[in-house]
């Protein structure tokens, strides 16, 4: 029987984000500053994909590719402003996942990758891409921020189908 095409789902926890500097001068002031800020945004992803086996490769390989649907759980943004005197000081915030104010909550796109099965365990390789601008900020600017992800799983697979004693027999 041929397994080449199947469909697969899964739950993912995902750490995302971005960083950025910038800086800020008042000369009537004498006063200069460097800001160094990252966000650390935290999914639970749900991936839905088309998995297409390639046939004896020397191991069990596939490359897939779908969409995923990830609901934010939890964020920081990290702040340190670096004064022209060498001083700094450090502010660390809780972010809020609303339609007014922060990130919003839901997150979409599309995702392709490959991998390989070694019994139960698989290793993949895959790159998301997500479509909504998250940021609900108007200060934060004129860019967009969309979540983008390399990532690198290894996973243990639970219900591994097993042969049946008459394929097995007729394998002989």
């Amino acid at each position: 029987m041929n397994h080449r095409f199947s469909i697969q789902s899964g739950l993912k926890y995902n750490g995302k984000g971005h960083s950025h500097y910038s800086q800020a001068s008042n000369y009537f002031l004498n006063f200069s500053y460097v800001s160094e800020v990252a966000v650390q945004l935290y999914y639970l992803d749900i991936p839905l994909t088309l998995k297409i086996n390639i046939p004896k490769v020397g191991c069990a390989t596939y490359v897939f590719g779908g969409g995923y649907l990830g609901l934010g759980l939890h964020g920081k943004r990290v702040s340190k402003n670096t004064f022209i005197d060498r001083s700094s000081e450090k502010f660390e915030r809780k972010l809020k996942f609303a339609d007014n104010e922060g990130y919003k909550r839901m997150d979409y796109g599309g995702i392709v990758g490959v991998g390989m099965h070694f019994g139960t365990i698989f290793l993949e390789v895959s790159y998301t891409l997500g479509i909504p601008d998250l940021s609900t900020d108007i200060n934060v600017g004129s860019f967009d921020n969309k979540n983008r992800l390399l990532s690198l799983s290894l996973g243990y697979q639970f219900l591994k189908k097993r042969p049946k004693i008459k394929e097995l027999r007729n394998e002989k």
